[in-house]
């Protein structure tokens, strides 16, 4: 029982700390609400492996005895959905964060960017330094490139990613922590 109580603790451990590092502004709605179901069915199967941990020494599940009142087969269909519910989460927001891993660093780096020269040359006042937010057109603010980069679609170049959304293209090149592209049809 021990044994078993130690590895549903682990996958909790595992359950909680991706969807947790699934939070964040870059993290699309949909995302989020796998991350919060993923959170609480972690949370709910540590509790589990601790009342099962905790059983293997005094013979008591307080979540089995306790919750469900010594109802064995409620108690294994509940542990059972919950530990499962982890494990595909777990999974899914993994998954989720390998393959938008150049996202969520081009999200986290807005602002801190530099422009190509061709970049500067399409925009007004070239000379104005473009990190800042006075006199800059929508496509250069920060609020706009984050959202571009949160809600458009992520293609890998030559030059590094380029992100696609409505009528707005951001080109980011993660290596030399510069946009290369920036353009509103």
């Amino acid at each position: 029982k021990f044994w078993v109580g130690l590895g549903l603790v682990l996958t909790a451990v595992a359950a909680v700390a991706v969807s947790v590092m699934t939070f964040g502004a870059a993290t699309p709605l949909a995302m989020t609400v796998v991350a919060w179901v993923t959170l609480g069915a972690g949370v709910l199967t540590g509790i589990n492996g601790i009342a099962t941990m905790v059983e293997a020494g005094t013979g008591y599940n307080f979540v089995r005895d306790g919750v469900f009142q010594g109802n064995e087969t409620a108690y294994n269909w509940y542990a059972g959905i919950t530990e499962g519910v982890a494990i595909v989460g777990t999974a899914i927001c993994g998954g989720w964060r390998k393959a938008n891993a150049p996202r969520i660093k081009a999200y986290k780096n807005v602002g801190k960017f530099d422009y190509t020269n061709t970049v500067k040359k399409y925009f007004p006042n070239p000379d104005i330094v473009m990190k800042g937010n006075e006199f800059r057109p929508y496509v250069q603010s920060n609020w706009a490139q984050k959202n571009i980069i949160k809600y458009g679609k992520m293609i890998k170049d030559e030059f590094g990613y380029m992100f696609i959304y409505k009528n707005a293209e951001i080109g980011v090149n993660l290596t030399k922590n510069l946009i290369w592209h920036m353009l509103i049809r």
